[in-house]
Formats: structure tokens, C-alpha cells, sequence
């Protein structure tokens, strides 16, 4: 069956969609951590490896305001320890060791 244009490009969206399993967050203003956080602090805590604390990162980043993603780090360290942020991605302080040459 021959499709126009438009209906396949229709038909990839709809399944984008489908393959999709994260929920969609349309977040209609930013918000403050302390806001974020009464909302979303069980979902966190069950967090189990670095993907999933990656993907939950970026949700993050795109509902709090500017600023407030320091907020998150130190809440995500004190919950799952740092280095579980580091392997995310999350920008923390850096390493204390260092190498002697």
C-alpha cells in the first residue's frame, strides 16, 4: 500500500509515541526545588542505577528554575551517594584525589 508523505510522516510520530514508556511532563512554569522536591521525592528514592538518574536528570533540569539544579545534586549525593552522580553525569565537585607524576 502506497502512503503520501504526510501519513507516514503522521504514522512515525505515532509510534515514537507508543515506544515511548516515560510519562510526558509538560511543566507550565518553573519551579523551585523545595516545590519539585515535595512532589517528586518518593519517585527519586527508588532510583536504582545511573540511566534511570540520567533520564530523571534531564526531566529535572527542564521543570526547575535557574539555579536550583545545585538544590537536586546535593539531595541526589546525600540519597544515593556521589558516586552514582558522577556515573549520571550530575556536575558535583571535583575528584579530591590526584595522582602524583
Amino acid at each position: 500500500m502506497i502512503r503520501c508523505r504526510s501519513e507516514v510522516a503522521e504514522r512515525i510520530t505515532e509510534k515514537k509515541h507508543e515506544d515511548s514508556r516515560e510519562t510526558l511532563v509538560l511543566a507550565p512554569r518553573r519551579l523551585l526545588f523545595s516545590e519539585l522536591v515535595l512532589r517528586e521525592a518518593e519517585r527519586w528514592r527508588r532510583i536504582e542505577d545511573a540511566a534511570e538518574l540520567r533520564r530523571v536528570t534531564e526531566r529535572v533540569r527542564r521543570e526547575l528554575c535557574q539555579g536550583e539544579l545545585q538544590h537536586f545534586v546535593a539531595w541526589i549525593c546525600a540519597h544515593h551517594g556521589a558516586g552514582m552522580a558522577r556515573a549520571a553525569g550530575l556536575p558535583i565537585a571535583p575528584l579530591r584525589v590526584s595522582m602524583a607524576s
